[in-house]
């Protein structure tokens, strides 16, 4: 389920590696995501902007990280966001989630590329911290 992983330098020093993982929002994936679990600091928690019921499986793996990993940050991140016609979860009711949860928000475009860079750089950054 690894689809990459990416090593953080500040200058010459090596400060980090990021694994990116992929479940598809299955929960049939929890037994195998658990065991990648171990020294999680950072996850990103994906939903899909033009499906209503992703937001709900959002709820699921926020739980599941606080359970499993409680130090781990977070972030909520919106998907298909160039598909602005078919959007079901706008970025304000995205917004609002992530407010509850206290964690920071985005959306990206995996079509267009549209906000990954601003994700890559934030999962950067706090590998480096």
């Amino acid at each position: 389920i690894e689809i990459g992983s990416r090593k953080v330098f500040e200058e010459t020093v090596l400060t980090g590696i990021i694994h990116l993982w992929s479940c598809s929002g299955d929960t049939r994936y929890t037994p195998i995501v658990q065991q990648n679990y171990l020294n999680t600091n950072f996850a990103l928690i994906v939903y899909d902007t033009t499906n209503s019921n992703s937001m709900k499986g959002c709820m699921f793996w926020r739980n599941e990280m606080k359970r499993s990993c409680p130090d781990a940050k977070l972030c909520l991140v919106g998907t298909k966001q160039d598909l602005d016609l078919e959007t079901q979860i706008s970025f304000e009711e995205g917004s609002k989630q992530a407010a509850e949860w206290d964690i920071p928000h985005n959306v990206v475009s995996s079509k267009t590329g549209e906000n990954l860079q601003q994700i890559i750089d934030f999962l950067s950054l706090e590998a480096a911290n």
